[in-house]
């Protein structure tokens, strides 16, 4: 792991070009300063240097997924894998990531709890009061069994209906005036 990046190992396994991985990597050295790692706190920056609203909640259930080796930081190659997975041009690696962002407490379902942490801290990182009510409407529509959990099968048919549910995870940030 750690800062060696293998730049054409990873834009032949996700599809990028080679360019593309280099700007990663110019924009995780732009973001580290000094350091070769992100903490939590350079993460929530990050994030917050982006969005509109206090992005702190959505930053860190990103950087809980980033830090594959639970180490509490992100080194470069984590920062770079975790872009390219949260924009993978695979549908099955971005649902399969997706699903494992939601699933915030490992469990392999999805609760009711977890969507609302994750809708809650979206609509706190653009500032609206949707987080409850988008939460309720992506929890009815994905289980589809009521069993008030959601399985990796039940979140795969849903995402690949409605790419709204992957674009909550990834969201975009907004335009720079």
């Amino acid at each position: 792991m750690g800062n060696n990046v293998n730049v054409a190992g990873l834009a032949n396994e996700f599809q990028v070009s080679e360019s593309e991985i280099l700007e990663l990597k110019r924009i995780y050295k732009e973001n580290c300063g000094k350091s070769r790692f992100l903490s939590r706190e350079k993460f929530r920056k990050v994030y917050n240097k982006v969005f509109p609203g206090d992005a702190s909640a959505f930053a860190d259930i990103m950087f809980n997924k980033f830090d594959t080796d639970n180490n509490g930081r992100v080194d470069m190659r984590e920062f770079i894998v975790g872009l390219l997975m949260s924009d993978a041009k695979n549908l099955d690696q971005k649902i399969k990531f997706a699903f494992e962002m939601y699933d915030i407490d490992k469990s392999g379902t999805i609760s009711r709890d977890e969507v609302i942490q994750i809708s809650e801290a979206y609509s706190r990182m653009y500032n609206t009061e949707e987080g409850t009510t988008v939460a309720d409407r992506l929890f009815r529509y994905m289980d589809k069994n009521n069993d008030d959990e959601i399985s990796f099968e039940e979140f795969d048919e849903a995402a690949r209906s409605n790419t709204e549910i992957l674009n909550l995870l990834f969201p975009k940030p907004p335009e720079q005036v």
